[in-house]
């Protein structure tokens, strides 16, 4: 008998989603949902602290040196990272920390081929700026596995900026606005 109730109870719940159908959106209801209108970011934190950020330069400075550079540079073309540590942002301002709207466009012509971009629109508050240790690094290992080494070269440390309240629009792809980024 458990075995029949069983059976019925899963026949029973795979006819009921079966029954349920989907339906077209008319333009009206379409525009009412949430989401069409990008991505809105809101970072509502009074401070961020990040112990260390390692940033990787996989093929290093070519020996030839840079384009438009003298040769000679001194590259070898070996990778290596630089390293912040100890990074401590502190909202000074009222409101949220940052907010971001992201969108996209394609800014098509009727018969053209569009020129796309992604915008992003920042609204940063006033912020303070603690920098520990700044330092570039040798590194091992291969693209998508670089570890720092213990070879390094201190930059600087101690920095500390204050920066004021301040708005961007940032656009990657293609610069409708003339810039890459506007502040």
């Amino acid at each position: 008998m458990k075995l029949f109730t069983k059976l019925a109870l899963v026949s029973a719940v795979a006819m009921s989603s079966n029954a349920m159908a989907m339906q077209a959106m008319d333009d009206a209801a379409l525009s009412a949902t949430t989401g069409q209108d990008g991505i809105s970011i809101g970072i509502d934190a009074d401070k961020i602290e990040i112990a260390k950020l390692h940033v990787f330069d996989g093929d290093g400075l070519a020996a030839t040196g840079t384009p438009g550079v003298t040769a000679g540079s001194g590259g070898s073309g070996k990778a290596g990272a630089i390293t912040l540590n100890n990074v401590v942002v502190t909202k000074t301002g009222t409101g949220n920390l940052a907010d971001l709207v992201i969108d996209t466009d394609g800014s098509a012509t009727a018969g053209a081929t569009g020129t796309p971009f992604l915008n992003v629109a920042a609204a940063i508050n006033a912020l303070k700026i603690e920098l520990g240790k700044i330092e570039v690094n040798n590194v091992t290992g291969s693209a998508g596995a670089y570890k720092p080494d213990a070879g390094s070269a201190e930059i600087l440390s101690g920095l500390t900026v204050n920066v004021g309240s301040t708005t961007a629009n940032i656009q990657l792809g293609n610069t409708p606005q003339g810039a890459m980024i506007k502040l």
